[in-house]
């Protein structure tokens, strides 16, 4: 069956500069039995990883996601809808491969499933093997980087939902959400939207370097740390006129209309694997920009 795949980008860096290497621990989850794969990451999430080989530098496998809870129905002939029953230990599996380039700390991962967050591999190696801590820094497009790079940024605007544990924000993020939850513990807001404007100041600008760095953060904390930002737009006066920036849907993603044999989860897994391949060498040159400018 021909279905669209897609693939999203990571530069995986360990918490720790004494911790081991993302790659160390991908070798030792390789290593362990079958029976002993699946974990309770938290209260109903059930994650196992496997298939996990190393070529060439190159480290592929799968993280799968159990569901037992909230199950789909089903039809049967006579019957109507009826609910779905796997039997006692039964699981729907959410698959999603992904590929680890060690040289450049590259993670490309399929996205559109709910395995495919790169937080709950984080979790799954940290609860499997007790040691081993990573930030997953998304990899944002050519295009949207290109337009801030090209344009004068005079706006910037933020929107956060319900923001209240910020007990792991330091630096100027700390600031700034802080102020975020003050205002809605005052006020009792569900929603907080921040916008720091030149807009009337005639020939001044935000200043790149730290807009780019709260972008990258933000990015960061939406995806991992369950901070809920609903907006990150950049307003930038470019040649063209007013150019508004949405970096939420500025993610590096490749896509791709691939044929997955669902009768055969070898040869299904095989076909993501190629995929995630493919992905990376079309975005190679876009990846390495990204790369090197983190």
């Amino acid at each position: 069956m021909e279905r669209v795949a897609k693939a999203k980008f990571f530069k995986v860096e360990k918490q720790k500069a004494d911790g081991p290497d993302f790659s160390e621990c991908l070798r030792e989850i390789a290593d362990i039995e079958d029976e002993e794969r699946e974990l309770e990451i938290d209260q109903n999430v059930s994650v196992s990883v496997g298939r996990v080989v190393e070529r060439d530098g190159v480290i592929t496998g799968e993280i799968v996601r159990h569901q037992r809870r909230n199950l789909p129905s089903h039809t049967r002939r006579g019957q109507g809808i009826i609910p779905l029953n796997l039997g006692d230990g039964g699981a729907l599996g959410h698959h999603a491969a992904f590929r680890y380039h060690a040289d450049r700390g590259l993670l490309v991962i399929q996205t559109g499933f709910q395995a495919a967050r790169p937080p709950l591999l984080g979790a799954y190696i940290r609860k499997q093997l007790h040691h081993g801590s990573f930030y997953f820094r998304v990899l944002l497009n050519r295009d949207a980087w290109g337009r801030l790079a090209r344009g004068e940024p005079k706006v910037f605007r933020v929107k956060v939902a319900t923001p209240v544990d910020l007990s792991m924000i330091q630096g100027m993020r700390s600031t700034m959400f802080q102020s975020m939850r003050d205002l809605r513990e005052a006020y009792g807001g569900v929603s907080i939207d921040v916008t720091i404007s030149m807009d009337r100041v005639k020939n001044t600008y935000l200043e790149k370097e730290n807009l780019t760095t709260a972008v990258r953060e933000l990015y960061d904390l939406n995806e991992f740390e369950g901070i809920d930002v609903k907006e990150l737009i950049v307003r930038a006066d470019s040649e063209e006129g007013v150019d508004p920036i949405d970096f939420f849907k500025g993610a590096m993603i490749d896509d791709e209309v691939i044929d997955l044999n669902d009768a055969d989860i070898d040869a299904h897994y095989r076909a993501r694997r190629l995929f995630l391949n493919r992905a990376r060498n079309r975005k190679w040159e876009e990846i390495i920009e990204q790369l090197d400018q983190q």
